[in-house]
């Protein structure tokens, strides 16, 4: 199969990245994009966890057996554990009674009471009590930390201080039920202090309601002697204000100052309605006059008024029959004129007595107004005499009810003091306990196999995210910008067989021919083909192989990508421009001398550094004598007329250079060559140095092509299965020696030492 198959897939990148080798940019075919990447989370921590397993497993290792060591070696500890039952209390039951029982307690003030309780089983003053009663100061446990003539004080303060680490009350969620517990070293201990501290609590708060009961009654009875005094005081001001005041009682409804002011009140309220009615009848004459509604319906005036028409009438109908002089005619005219007489003489009666009527109504009102004042004046006086009187009057009511309340309350504490009662009941007694509570060994050994495991996680995620150094294709893509064109695998990882079953030395530079079907030898053609096919028709001809520091394996790229670019029958030239640290001689089994730097100094023509190898289309320039200034040399114009020169003989010129960080030769080179390839060290190149190296490179415009990942193990990056798989194929046909496809010479392994690169 044709060596241009073996990466069907290359993809190109756009011009215009500022590089000045102006072909297409490259990209890893089998590697995702870092977006992409990033959506499989769970992959990329099961890779973390894959690649710090030795940390895992050691800190599983450091951390169950220790664990395990401090639970069978530590003390066991014994609990013994009581429930008492605690009611809830009224304070204010000592002074209640059936005529006046207190409130109900609420909700918060139960809760109150239940952390009083709490608080006083845990208290100081019971532990010493506890303490004195069990002796418990010559107890071995109670005895530890106590050095000889310490204070009594200060000895007791620290075993209470012991004895309450070791107490626990815990309330049931609820109800009233209390769990009390004590924790030992010995479980008969245990089990009396649990007991004993129940009893204490019982009779310390009996006597605490004796001594309340005492307090009470004390209150009670100087509370009773003030409002002796009080009760009488206020009944002789009461008696005094009666006889002053000369009131017996005011508050009486019949009283006559009240019943006097509310007969006159009547009265001036008929006297003005009389005179209101006389008044409108006296404006009904005075403005009408006789044409008043009220003389015009008199009855005595309408009669009048009736025979004077009649009269007035038989007087006309006599005048058209007789004269004015005749008797007949006087006498009916006299009498008409009587009639108008009497009918004046009755309407001035009428309006006189109106008149009359209505001045007599207004000044009975006037009367009556004035009375009625005098008696306000009384009845005002009165209520005043009331007030006070009711004031005084209350007073004497409320201190003797208070008194007689108190007198009560007096008795029936005097009643309950002697029966003290108590709110605690003991549910369940304390028994001596047969187990250890600690330690718990099941549970400690499932705990510490917990903490181990998570522990291990969580330190390998720590030591992950402490490594600075390149882990991932994306990671080095993201970092540098720059597509990775290879995966490079160690020796170790690139073996389908056992490594000691290989032909004795293994050498990492020269792996591409020792085992031809090895996963380091498909990378190498990987990254070749990916380099041809980079421009079909003008492939970069000058490579420069760098790293960014020493010991990151771009001598053994160089030479495997030479040797893989010579199989395939173009020319290859592999420079050693690493005057600092020359390594190809010591590879391919060649004098030093003369190389590259003995041609710079003018020692030797060209044709004496180039030395042939085994394979008939690659050739080596070895590094020459060391110099004192290596970066004058490389960095000289005719270094890089020599390199224009040599190109022009072979397909391709390889120069493996010096690191870039610390070294300018490197940087030097970039400008001679066609392509740069920067070869950083899986898990060992820190970011940082790769970033500031391609930084350099971009800075002196270096024509970057990639990066490539040496020293990679596949199974970080999950491709170990495939070429596991390939190799099996390859060595089911058997393991035949390589031809060159130009001629039949074999290609021999060599047979040299290993060369580390450093």
């Amino acid at each position: 199969m044709s060596e241009k198959m073996d990466c069907p897939f290359a993809l190109t990148h756009a011009q215009g990245s500022g590089l000045p080798y102006q072909g297409p940019m490259l990209y890893h075919p089998f590697f995702h994009d870092a977006k992409q990447a990033r959506r499989f989370n769970f992959w990329k921590y099961y890779e973390v966890l894959k690649r710090r397993k030795r940390w895992i497993l050691g800190f599983i290792l450091i951390v169950v057996p220790l664990w395990t060591l401090v639970t069978f070696l530590r003390t066991p500890i014994f609990r013994a554990t009581t429930m008492v039952q605690i009611t809830s209390d009224n304070p204010a039951s000592i002074v209640t009674s059936k005529e006046n029982p207190s409130p109900p307690i609420n909700r918060e003030e139960r809760q109150e009471f239940a952390q009083t309780q709490f608080k006083i089983l845990q208290s100081r003053s019971v532990a010493e009590r506890i303490i004195e009663k069990l002796n418990l100061k010559n107890h071995p446990e109670f005895r530890k930390g106590l050095r000889e003539g310490m204070d009594a004080d200060a000895s007791m303060k620290l075993m209470v201080d012991r004895f309450l680490k070791k107490l626990d009350v815990s309330p049931e969620k609820n109800s009233f039920l209390v769990r009390v517990s004590f924790e030992s070293e010995d479980p008969i201990l245990a089990q009396n202090v649990t007991n004993a501290l129940v009893q204490e609590y019982t009779q310390f708060g009996m006597e605490s309601r004796s001594h309340a009961f005492g307090a009470v009654q004390k209150w009670l009875d100087y509370q009773l002697q003030v409002l002796r005094a009080k009760v009488e005081s206020s009944e002789r001001q009461l008696y005094s204000f009666a006889e002053k005041s000369n009131v017996i009682n005011p508050e009486n409804k019949d009283n006559v100052v009240l019943q006097k002011y509310t007969d006159l009140s009547n009265l001036l309220t008929k006297a003005e309605s009389e005179r209101v009615a006389k008044e409108s009848q006296y404006k009904q004459i005075k403005e009408g006059g006789l044409d008043s509604s009220i003389i015009l319906n008199n009855p005595l005036t309408m009669k009048l008024r009736e025979e004077l028409v009649i009269q007035e009438a038989k007087v006309a109908s006599l005048g058209r029959v007789y004269k004015s002089g005749h008797p007949e005619m006087q006498t009916e005219q006299a009498k008409a004129g009587q009639l108008r007489a009497r009918l004046n003489a009755e309407i001035k009666r009428l309006a006189s007595s109106i008149k009359a009527d209505y001045e007599s109504a207004k000044r009975t009102e006037e009367m009556l107004q004035q009375n009625l004042n005098e008696q306000k004046e009384r009845v005002a006086k009165l209520q005043r005499q009331t007030v006070d009187y009711k004031i005084l009057k209350r007073d004497v009511d409320a201190n003797d009810a208070l008194y007689k309340g108190l007198l009560a309350r007096m008795k029936e504490a005097s009643i309950a003091s002697t029966m003290i009662p108590t709110n605690v009941q003991v549910i369940d007694e304390a028994e001596r306990p047969l187990t250890p509570v600690r330690p718990n060994k099941a549970l400690n050994l499932v705990f510490a196999s917990l903490l181990g495991i998570f522990g291990g996680i969580g330190l390998a995620f720590l030591v992950e995210r402490l490594d600075d150094s390149i882990k991932s294709a994306e990671e080095l893509e993201e970092m540098s910008k720059l597509p990775v064109l290879s995966l490079v695998p160690a020796l170790e990882s690139s073996n389908n067989n056992n490594l000691h079953s290989l032909p004795e030395p293994q050498i990492p530079s020269l792996n591409y021919l020792q085992n031809y079907g090895s996963e380091m030898s498909e990378s190498i053609r990987q990254l070749k083909t990916i380099i041809l096919l980079s421009d079909l028709e003008n492939p970069p001809k000058v490579l420069l192989i760098t790293s960014p520091n020493p010991g990151e394996g771009k001598t053994t790229v160089a030479v495997n990508l030479a040797c893989s670019l010579a199989v395939q029958g173009r020319k290859v030239l592999l420079i050693d421009a690493d005057l600092r640290r020359p390594q190809l001689h010591k590879v391919f089994q060649k004098p030093v001398s003369p190389g590259l730097s003995d041609f710079l100094h003018e020692i030797c023509s060209p044709s004496q550094i180039i030395h042939a190898t085994e394979l008939p289309s690659l050739f080596v320039i070895p590094a020459g004598r060391r110099s004192s200034v290596p970066a004058e040399i490389i960095g000289s114009q005719d270094m890089a007329i020599y390199i224009k020169k040599i190109g022009e003989h072979f397909d391709h010129v390889i120069l493996d250079s010096p690191p870039i960080l610390g070294c300018t030769e490197g940087l030097m080179l970039s400008a001679s060559a066609d392509g740069v390839i920067l070869v950083v060290r899986h898990l060992s190149t820190s970011v940082e140095a790769g970033r500031l190296a391609q930084q350099f490179l971009q800075k002196v415009k270096a024509p970057l092509i990639g990066s490539v990942i040496n020293y990679a193990n596949y199974k970080d990056f999950g491709y170990h299965y495939y070429y596991k798989y390939y190799g099996e194929k390859f060595s089911h046909h058997g393991d035949k020696p390589f031809h060159h496809p130009n001629n039949d010479e074999k290609v021999h392994t060599y047979e040299c030492k290993d060369i580390s690169d450093n």
